[in-house]
């Protein structure tokens, strides 16, 4: 049985508050980097929901796969987001705020865009 989205979502607040400092905007769909990996960060506002997220699991577990073919394609797809999600948070520039999830990974944008 798949994990369900919620499920998914719980995981992720779990991970980043485990690597460092996240507050849940569920109003604005929004979770809230602050710290990461013992190193503080400009508010980074990872946009995204339950079903986001669930979404974006399945679109990328096959082709997750790839990068871990001994794990279930649930799972892969789990520590290939994660792999995209730790990228993009440390790799920021400054003034890249915004998180999102596209079709493959996570994208790191100013607030405007």
């Amino acid at each position: 049985m798949e994990p369900k989205d919620e499920q998914f979502y719980d995981q992720l607040i779990g991970h980043l508050a485990a690597k460092g400092k996240v507050k849940e905007d569920a109003g604005q769909a929004v979770l809230v980097i602050s710290e990461f990996a013992s190193r503080p960060l400009p508010p980074l506002h990872l946009h995204v929901t339950p079903t986001i997220l669930g979404d974006h699991m399945r679109a990328t577990a096959t082709a997750a796969t790839g990068d871990y073919p001994d794990l279930h394609p649930m799972e892969a797809a789990w520590w290939l987001f994660i792999d995209h999600l730790e990228e993009a948070v440390q790799g920021a520039a400054t003034g890249e705020t915004k998180l999102f999830l596209d079709d493959t990974r996570v994208v790191a944008q100013p607030p405007a865009a």
